[in-house]
């Protein structure tokens, strides 16, 4: 029902419009200076066929008149369909604001991208969508724009209607409307995963400085790019290494068939890690510790290849250190646990010597047991007070022949130039003719 008398209100207002035409066009033609109808009939043929051909030609001019209306009306609406794509369906944010700051009208991206409908928008203000520790920025952005005509434009957070933040860039001109009022042109866009794209590539910069050594190199291995640790460790500038690779590092102190089973191992599983020798501008040799790590583009090939070195020097002379203090240590615990089983050996031999001497029948198994016991508390004696865990031969059987004969031996030391073991202990069984100068034996 509601629809036949929609149909029918546009069909009267269309006859209503027909008679209104008509009747400015009938007003038009009693203002022209036409012959009328008794004028008509007194004119001579060529006269009226005169007038008809007027008459022709005037009808024809309204008639392209009307057809260029027709047209120039079809081109501007061709061109409000454009204005709505390229201003609605643009991929960045349109607004219009009042000089009072409220919105006019928005296009569909900048809706999207605050969170509401176009119609929503329309009367609010565009500083609600502004985050409060920005609105500072907004405000200046403001002033200069009411001080100059020029572009302005600025970075600041925003709110989404549903409390979302988000990086926009905002670029306001002042311009006016249809009705010649002031308003402002503002273009918006989310610069969101931009933002975070710089954060990230300043945290690298920061990371790539302030790490060790870095090297960047091309798929070829020429270097591309080192940082300044990389120049303080080598003494090679970047402008120095550019173009080169790093073979200009390799130490003599590894073959070539090393340095390419390195690189093999990187283009097999992107990755070598371990220490090498390198070798400074200086010529100077350094151990390193090293990482090598390949980066492959979307299609599997290999980009670039980054390299990581570390001067472990001052690493290897603590662990020197510690392995020194380790070994120190453990003999000073290995001569103290000696020197007790010496004390206690002795004491086993008393026991022994007192038994021998209460029971002589069985003084000759007493002594031979006092016999082994002694030398194994000799052996104990000798590791205690020895500097290191090694003792000498010699050593241990001028002890053990002391030990043995206390009344006949009192002292070991140095023999004079020449002296042999021969003379100076005859118990032993060595060589007559081989010197052993190191050590001697003296006779009460």
């Amino acid at each position: 029902m509601k629809s036949t008398d929609r149909r029918r209100g546009i069909a009267v207002a269309s006859s209503r419009s027909k008679l209104l035409r008509r009747g400015r066009a009938e007003g038009m033609v009693r203002e022209m200076e036409a012959p009328s109808v008794e004028e008509l009939g007194t004119m001579q043929p060529e006269e009226l066929q005169r007038v008809l051909h007027e008459l022709q030609v005037h009808q024809i001019e309204l008639e392209m008149q009307n057809e260029e209306l027709r047209r120039t009306h079809a081109e501007l609406d061709a061109g409000r369909a454009r204005y709505f794509d390229l201003y609605n369906l643009a991929p960045i944010g349109y607004c219009t604001l009042g000089e009072d700051g409220l919105i006019v009208q928005v296009n569909l991206n900048a809706a999207s991208m605050l969170g509401l409908s176009r119609s929503e928008l329309v009367g609010q203000r565009i500083s609600r969508f502004i985050l409060r520790d920005d609105q500072d920025i907004y405000y200046l952005l403001r002033q200069q724009q009411l001080k100059s005509t020029e572009p302005q434009a600025c970075e600041l957070r925003m709110v989404r209607a549903d409390g979302a933040v988000f990086w926009a860039s905002l670029a306001a001109t002042a311009a006016q409307d249809e009705s010649g009022v002031r308003v402002w042109r503002v273009v918006l866009g989310d610069i969101s995963e931009h933002k975070l794209t710089q954060e990230a590539l300043r945290i690298a910069a920061i990371a790539f400085e302030s790490h060790g050594g870095i090297v960047v190199m091309d798929a070829a291995k020429k270097i591309l790019r080192v940082n300044q640790a990389f120049t303080q460790l080598t003494g090679y500038t970047e402008q120095e290494a550019k173009g080169k690779t790093t073979s200009l590092l390799d130490s003599a102190q590894h073959s070539s068939a090393f340095y390419e089973g390195v690189w093999r191992e990187v283009e097999r599983t992107d990755l070598w890690d371990g220490e090498m020798w390198q070798r400074r501008k200086t010529g100077e040799d350094y151990p390193a510790h090293i990482t090598l790590t390949a980066l492959r583009d979307e299609a599997g090939r290999v980009s670039h290849y980054v390299g990581d070195h570390t001067d472990v020097t001052n690493n290897r002379l603590q662990e020197q250190q510690r392995l020194r203090n380790e070994l120190a240590h453990r003999n000073m615990l290995v001569r103290e646990v000696h020197h007790r089983i010496k004390n206690n050996l002795q004491g086993v031999l008393g026991i022994l010597r007192r038994y021998a001497n209460t029971h002589p029948e069985i003084a000759n198994a007493m002594h031979h047991a006092i016999s082994q016991v002694q030398t194994i508390s000799v052996i104990h004696g000798l590791q205690g007070r020895a500097v290191s865990a090694s003792v000498l031969l010699s050593d241990l059987l001028c002890a053990i022949s002391c030990a043995r004969s206390p009344r006949r031996f009192r002292s070991c030391g140095k023999p004079p130039s020449g002296w042999t073991w021969r003379r100076h202990c005859p118990d032993l069984s060595l060589p007559r003719t081989k010197p052993y100068p190191s050590l001697w034996c003296s006779m009460n």
